[in-house]
């Protein structure tokens, strides 16, 4: 697995994790919902492992080899703060409610993925414009193709980034990312 997918991998185990740390600070908002993670991978043994924190229950539910647990969890929303692609952070405000790690070795030729939907409080030519000078900042080689941006990670990962519009004038932003074999 490439650095930026293990990276997220990490994220998406420590955000459903770190949970457990929050005591009051999720206690006015039991209603909101929080971010749904998914991971999907096998061990050094080729066994599958999964994890799958559901952001609306609160509930973490882990397969790992000899293990299968479901634990009640606070709800966590993940932030702009959260995430880091070669540098960049989400666009100020964001806040993520999707990730999925696909990274279980299915084939030799199917490279690990990380899907990250997150919502900007912007309209999407805002967000894509901010994205694409974030970028340009950190030298990260990116292009604009149509309304999405595509680009390549340091270590040469391939990502693409859509934007769509949605109520309020804000944005629903797709990451997509795969590791480069």
């Amino acid at each position: 697995m490439s650095a930026p997918v293990k990276s997220l991998v990490m994220l998406s185990l420590l955000a459903g994790l770190s949970a457990c740390d929050t005591s009051s600070q999720n206690a006015d908002s039991s209603d909101a919902p929080g971010t749904n993670i998914s991971v999907s991978a096998r061990s050094d043994s080729g066994a599958p492992v999964s994890l799958k924190a559901d952001g609306e229950a609160g509930r973490l539910a882990v397969k790992l080899p000899g293990v299968d647990a479901t634990i009640a969890l606070p709800k966590i929303m993940l932030k702009d703060s959260n995430f880091d692609l070669d540098g960049v952070k989400l666009f100020p405000g964001a806040t993520i409610s999707t990730v999925s790690v696909v990274a279980d070795g299915a084939s030799s030729a199917d490279p690990a993925k990380v899907k990250i939907v997150f919502q900007a409080p912007a309209s999407p030519a805002a967000v894509k414009s901010w994205f694409e000078q974030a970028f340009k900042e950190k030298a990260v080689a990116v292009r604009a193709a149509g309304e999405n941006l595509i680009g390549q990670t340091r270590d040469g990962g391939n990502f693409r980034m859509e934007f769509a519009a949605a109520q309020d004038g804000k944005t629903n932003g797709t990451i997509l990312i795969s590791e480069k074999r």
